[in-house]
């Protein structure tokens, strides 16, 4: 079991630091669109394609990611002053929202990227095509890291809640 969650903590960080990479990638394309442009009078028409594609994965790659940081918005006002045990109610009951994100998202994504990887689907975009169906499976994959994330963090709040623990909230993510 300790081997699963290493894999799944180490595969989060990845898709995180895949993430940085993306967010790198998107600014240095955007700077060149704008260069390119407005310099040159040379508009790009493929950089607004790729910076979309990109933005699909790193929404895809963040989320476990940003989950398994802490790094999702809380709003604060309130849910700093909570005890330990009322944060791991809060999140409880929050988990139940996004699991039901998470399962919409893993089976109408499978759906997509079945259908799509069939059709070997492209941008609509003449002349530069770029294959979405690499782009569509990173939906379900990435529901599913998120999925798991939750769960993992379910079950630590679970555990605050029956006094086994601190609070997932309270913890410092693994390394």
């Amino acid at each position: 079991m300790n081997k699963i969650r290493k894999f799944f903590t180490y595969a989060n960080e990845g898709m995180g630091r895949v993430g940085w990479f993306l967010i790198v990638i998107m600014m240095t394309l955007g700077v060149y669109d704008v260069i390119m442009r407005y310099m040159f009078a040379m508009p790009t028409h493929w950089v607004y394609l790729v910076n979309k594609a990109s933005m699909v994965a790193l929404a895809c790659f963040a989320g476990g990611y940003a989950l398994h940081a802490g790094s999702f918005v809380k709003v604060d006002i309130l849910y700093s002053h909570f005890s330990p045990r009322g944060k791991a109610i809060t999140d409880t009951f929050t988990f139940a929202l996004t699991a039901l994100f998470c399962v919409i998202a893993i089976w109408m994504g499978i759906e997509e990227a079945q259908w799509s990887i069939g059709i070997r689907r492209l941008t609509p975009s003449y002349p530069y095509q770029l294959p979405l169906y690499i782009i569509h499976p990173l939906v379900p994959l990435g529901a599913l890291f998120l999925l798991i994330v939750a769960i993992r963090k379910l079950v630590t709040d679970i555990g605050t809640l029956f006094g086994k623990g601190k609070s997932q909230a309270d913890v410092e993510p693994d390394s």
